[in-house]
């Protein structure tokens, strides 16, 4: 194998495809891209098993051949190269890359260990905007589970249905659900790992340039010509969230954003001084104070607020609130509230399309 291309064009291609890199594998391949040279093309693969992703760039192709290679030192070494042309060139278990006086050579890895990639048919196919998927995978995808032991929570509900587009994430303390309007004759319900929805939003534009996406029974295709994300779908039956979404409150508060969400950041440094991350939020007076207390010191935040209903004082995670404020785009959020022992809904003031629901904490 033998190939020239432009740097900055090898880089790009390595630095999407890595993004599929296994963190923590017992598998040696695993932590290798593959890197396949056809015709005018280099095709770079990686995968972790659940996520894979491959990169095509245009290049001048000597010698046909393909290669396995580590990711993350073979990424280093490119991006230290001088711009411009760049050459790799296969010699026996070696790769030499090249670049003006620059010449460093890496080994090879074995290329049979790597595992058969999962080919997805172009079925099933819905077209999507990349800044609308971005949008909902961004506000709902930081809500998944971290823990384990309910594997389904680590994934992200995608549905399709009812001429309506919606992700859905929870881990139990959290539930972020977002929608946008979405005409199609496609019924979709599948769960999608949350580790893969970040990785495949990371790799996504905020312009309006179309997505193809697939799913079938055990994968989901995210297809952008250049580059194919293909995710092995979580299997179990996800909880069914519209039921435990609160329909009547006591207290409703419409506050601006940013005022809510820097009062809440200031007050949660010395809450994180205690060791813990609790806020308390007492309402009333059509004010919003903001408190927190640990040995060395306290805060206290004051905010104007337009309220209707009862007075309440209520205790939080300081992190679950600020999360969902940056996913709200609006410059008012309204926030509904029943008791201090009942979970409180985020919503934008301008529209239903973005619901966050977090449970508070005993104080």
């Amino acid at each position: 194998m033998k190939i020239v291309c432009e740097k900055n064009d090898f880089l790009a291609g390595i630095s999407t495809t890595q993004k599929a890199l296994s963190s923590r594998t017992t598998i040696p391949s695993l932590e290798g891209v593959m890197i396949e040279a056809v015709r005018e093309n280099i095709v770079f693969t990686a995968t972790d098993l659940i996520l894979t992703i491959e990169s095509t760039i245009q290049a001048d192709v000597v010698l046909d051949g393909r290669v396995l290679l580590p990711g993350r030192l073979l990424s280093e070494i490119i991006r230290k190269m001088p711009d411009g042309q760049i050459e790799l060139e296969k010699v026996d278990n070696n790769v030499v890359i090249s670049a003006e006086n620059t010449h460093t050579t890496i080994a090879s890895m074995n290329i049979d260990e790597y595992p058969s990639l999962p080919v997805v048919e172009e079925t099933n196919m819905i077209k999507v905007p990349q800044n609308i998927l971005k949008d909902l995978i961004e506000k709902t995808s930081f809500a998944v589970a971290t823990d384990e032991s309910r594997p389904i929570l680590t994934g992200c509900l995608v549905e399709v249905s009812d001429n309506v587009m919606r992700t859905v994430a929870l881990d139990g303390y959290r539930l972020a659900v977002s929608e946008v309007p979405f005409e199609t004759g496609v019924n979709i319900s599948v769960v999608v790992p949350g580790h893969a929805m970040s990785e495949t939003a990371k790799i996504l534009t905020y312009d309006d340039a179309e997505i193809a996406v697939s799913f079938h029974d055990k994968y989901v295709l995210f297809d952008l010509v250049h580059t194919k994300i293909i995710v092995r779908l979580l299997e179990g039956e996800f909880i069914k969230y519209k039921t435990i979404i609160p329909q009547d409150f006591a207290t409703e508060v419409i506050v601006s954003r940013k005022l809510m969400e820097d009062g809440v950041e200031r007050a949660a440094l010395i809450a994180k001084e205690n060791k813990t991350s609790i806020i308390v939020v007492s309402i009333s007076n059509n004010k919003m104070v903001i408190t927190s207390r640990a040995e060395n010191g306290n805060a206290h935040e004051e905010i104007n607020v337009s309220m209707m209903g009862k007075d309440i004082e209520i205790g939080f995670n300081s992190r679950y609130i600020t999360d969902s404020l940056k996913a709200v785009n609006d410059e008012f959020v309204k926030i509904s509230l029943k008791t201090n022992l009942s979970p409180c809904v985020i919503t934008s003031n301008k529209d239903d399309r973005y619901l966050y629901l977090i449970l508070p904490v005993r104080m």
